[in-house]
């Protein structure tokens, strides 16, 4: 999930953050939450004059634009999702990001499919494995329910019957006093 930043109620540049795959919108480093906000800041037309912003951020699918809006204003689709943080006037930040300046212009849309495709890759590999797992555990149930089933005891070929015992046996009285 990517998320956005930019400045609480002033024209600002918008920055966007693509997070790891191990990481969550929750738990962006600080450090870096504050780095972000200076460019967001140091970009805005009417924030670098002041001494201090308040900088929003939330995750992209939060936002909401509508026709009626006028050109990059946005509103946010759950307010509860919108976090704010305040950054202070910090000319040692903006100075160091850019020297680290680094202008791309990718291709976003192939590096979605990209992306997509890798999650779709590791969400396959995890169902296989689940499946793998699954077959094992009902694998190792039938032949716990096999040992523990008498079914080998009802064997045709092993039974005999009371009726086969008397063909021996002439006389049925003697077959019961041989039983004992």
């Amino acid at each position: 999930m990517d998320g956005r930043e930019m400045c609480d109620k002033l024209s600002s540049a918008h920055a966007y953050l693509r997070l790891k795959p191990d990481q969550t919108w929750d738990t962006i480093p600080q450090k870096l939450l504050n780095d972000l906000g200076q460019l967001v800041k140091a970009n805005s037309i009417e924030g670098v004059k002041k001494s201090s912003v308040v900088v929003v951020y939330t995750p992209w699918k939060n936002l909401m634009k509508t026709g009626e809006m006028d050109v990059g204003q946005v509103s946010f689709r759950d307010h509860s999702l919108v976090k704010k943080i305040t950054v202070e006037k910090d000319n040692q930040i903006v100075r160091r990001l850019e020297k680290t300046k680094k202008e791309s212009f990718p291709d976003l849309a192939l590096e979605k499919l990209e992306m997509e495709k890798e999650r779709r890759k590791i969400l396959k590999e995890a169902a296989n494995q689940k499946e793998k797992e699954k077959l094992q555990l009902e694998r190792q149930r039938r032949e716990e329910a096999e040992k523990r089933s008498y079914e080998p005891l009802f064997v045709p070929s092993n039974m005999r019957s009371n009726s086969q015992n008397t063909n021996d046996v002439k006389d049925i009285n003697e077959w019961e006093e041989d039983f004992m």
